[in-house]
């Protein structure tokens, strides 16, 4: 017990502690969950920030106040103590990861201390490096609550039974909506376990009053503005009719895989993790063991949730946070009954889950695969490394492809079935999958600790360097950007379908994410596109951003607005008055890189590599100043110092195709 006690003590501190060691570093690309360094959807918590900066909560929409209750409410307590900044944001975070993973191990204590010690490591690891606690958002949270009821509901009385379904609800109702896939792996447990629907009675009372008070107090007096938000906020995603249904069903499953994260970032986490849910529900003698120890109840949370997240039409990365947690807690769980036994025969599912198992697995590995070669390809600077990627880049190709590999993976089980004279190691294998595990995720960590970014963060200095305190900024990216300037940021989801956010907030400035919000807003606003100034260009990316741009709308809001000294200063830049554009940018030391490009260009080549220098002394992983960098080499006639500038910055920002093919054309 000693041993178990200190090893959930040592990782939770561990996990705490690198994450509070650099609260506000981003991850590489690779590591994030999100796809790319985008990991901050920070409209969720806007109404506490508002609260707190502006003291009313009534400038956002009531319906931005009424879906996310429970995280604003735990927002705003944070947010009143450490005040309404992103570090305060990160470090809520932090609690509500270390909270879940002990809630984990508390939960597999009934499997065995090797169980829960187990659970604690690799949620830590996994936890912090697929960096599901990245920030304060509702999955976060309501993944606590849904460990939280696990507990409750492996107890034997109807009280926490009762309480366990009160949870799951408030979870759904006030948390997050896909929380609800939790409920049918509840109700399945609970029936099995005890052979009784009447089991079913307490939890259904518990959820039933929940439900009861979010009618009342929620959706009933503004089901208006909620069905009207729901609409907006699922732009862009199609409803599924039940003949769609039925042709997509075959595929879903796999579209799900490549769609989450958990195959290419924890690939023997997942697999271990799915063969234990599979054996549950399709071995009698293991499931009647496993609903006896309560693990059977990860097992059909996990599969059932697949189940509900297969019928979904859009899913994104972070809707995987949800069952993320059951997937490591039946890794664990199988981990350590595999460590414990040291001959005992592996139970054998029917023909059919064994092949379903195979052909997910194969179908993962190839993913794997294929995200690795992207990886490779992009850390040489190749643009591919092999075939497989093409290759499997269309979803029939790559099932078609699992298909022939799990056939030929089954015939070999049989075979080896046959002519084994000895039973499995069960025990080797199980320390070996369990060490496997713990190297490829502190592999990941040391990775993250070596590559961490802050191109965030830089973003967040020099906008406010840039606009005044006055300005009123709208934009997927706004609310970020401006979190702790006390400037009003409002955000915008969707497409820009209507120009009532400007007009409502009075909006001075506008964010945009890369070219395709750029296409929309202009389509939207065709007089007003054109002739909104281009102020700055952040190299933020991410899965759907491919760098941050900032407008000053037209002059017509320069009345409430005047424009700050350096926008003036950038309006020279553009209209090639580099002399005045110097003078104006002398006056700002925090930005030395903004001076570099006015020195090049009048002459002054060192000046401008010396303050290009300085700047990437202040931002190392800024791929625009490296690049910048690069090009002043390339002008000067030094070429191996361009290549090795723009080599840097590849590394930094690997998706740069401009940037890879001017240095394919640079180099002999």
């Amino acid at each position: 017990m000693f041993r178990t006690r200190t090893t959930v003590i040592v990782a939770g501190l561990a996990g705490l502690a690198l994450r509070v060691a650099w609260p506000l570093a981003d991850p590489a690309a690779d590591l994030s969950w999100s796809g790319g360094v985008l990991t901050d959807p920070p409209a969720n918590t806007l109404p506490a920030r508002f609260a707190i900066e502006y003291g009313d909560w009534t400038r956002v929409p009531i319906a931005e106040r009424l879906v996310y209750p429970l995280l604003n409410a735990v927002a705003w307590l944070g947010y009143s103590a450490f005040g309404p900044t992103r570090l305060a944001t990160q470090l809520l975070a932090a609690a509500i990861g270390i909270a879940t993973v002990l809630a984990l191990g508390g939960a597999l204590r009934r499997s065995g201390p090797g169980a829960a010690a187990t659970g604690v490591v690799l949620g830590s690891l996994a936890y912090w490096i697929g960096m599901y606690s990245r920030v304060l958002m509702a999955e976060n949270l309501v993944t606590l609550m849904l460990v939280v009821a696990t507990l409750l509901a492996l107890r034997p009385d109807r009280t926490s039974h009762a309480a366990a379904g009160a949870l799951a609800v408030a979870a759904a109702l006030f948390g997050k909506a896909l929380a609800a896939a939790f409920l049918p792996g509840l109700a399945l447990f609970l029936v099995l376990r005890s052979r009784r629907v009447a089991t079913l009675g307490p939890p259904a009372a518990g959820g039933a009053a929940v439900a009861a008070v979010w009618l009342a107090a929620v959706f009933l007096p503004h089901r208006a503005e909620l069905i009207e938000w729901a609409s907006r906020s699922s732009l862009g995603q199609t409803s599924i009719t039940f003949a769609g249904w039925l042709i997509r069903s075959p595929i879903a499953p796999f579209e799900m895989v490549r769609e989450a994260w958990m195959f290419h970032q924890m690939p023997v986490i997942a697999s271990v993790g799915l063969w234990f849910a599979v054996v549950t529900v399709s071995h009698r003698g293991t499931l009647r063991k496993r609903l006896n120890d309560g693990s059977a109840l990860f097992a059909l949370w996990f599969l059932g949730a697949c189940v509900a997240y297969a019928l979904l039409p859009y899913r994104a990365p972070r809707y995987f946070v949800l069952i993320a947690f059951p997937l490591v807690a039946c890794a664990a769980a199988q981990l350590a009954e595999m460590v414990r036994r040291l001959a005992d025969e592996p139970p054998r599912p029917a023909f059919l889950p064994r092949l379903l198992f195979l052909l997910l697995v194969s179908f993962g590995l190839l993913d794997l695969a294929r995200h690795w070669e992207r990886r490779v390809g992009e850390a040489f600077l190749l643009e591919s490394f092999s075939r497989v990627g093409d290759t499997l880049e269309a979803l029939p190709a790559h099932v078609a492809a699992s298909v022939g590999i799990a056939a030929v993976l089954f015939t070999v089980t049989l075979a080896l079935r046959r002519v084994r004279p000895h039973p499995w190691p069960r025990r080797t294998i199980g320390v070996s999958l369990l060490a496997v595990a713990v190297s490829v995720n502190l592999a990941q960590w040391a990775r993250w600790t070596g590559s961490r970014s802050y191109t965030i963060e830089h973003a967040k200095e020099s906008l406010a360097a840039i606009v005044g305190p006055s300005a009123v900024l709208i934009g997927g990216f706004a609310p970020l950007l401006a979190q702790g300037s006390g400037r009003l940021a409002v955000p915008q989801f969707g497409g820009w379908s209507g120009a009532r956010p400007l007009t409502d907030h009075g909006a001075t400035h506008v964010l945009l994410t890369g070219a395709i919000d750029r296409a929309e807003f202009d389509a939207r606003f065709p007089d007003l596109g054109p002739r909104a100034r281009l102020v700055q260009r952040w190299p933020v990316r991410g899965a759907w951003v491919s760098g941050v741009e900032l407008l000053r709308l037209p002059p017509a809001a320069e009345a409430a607005y005047p424009p700050t000294e350096l926008e003036w200063a950038i309006d020279a830049r553009r209209d090639e008055d580099w002399s005045g554009a110097l003078e104006l940018f002398e006056g700002l030391p925090r930005l030395p890189d903004v001076l570099a490009f006015e020195a090049d260009w009048l002459g002054r080549a060192d000046e401008a590599r010396s303050r290009l220098l300085r700047a990437i002394a202040l931002r190392p992983h800024d791929p625009a100043l490296h690049t910048n960098l690069g090009t002043l080499a390339f002008r000067n006639g030094d070429l191996p110092a361009a290549r090795a500038h723009w080599r840097r910055a590849l590394r930094i920002e690997p998706g740069h195709r401009e940037l890879r093919e001017l240095l394919r054309r640079a180099t002999p």
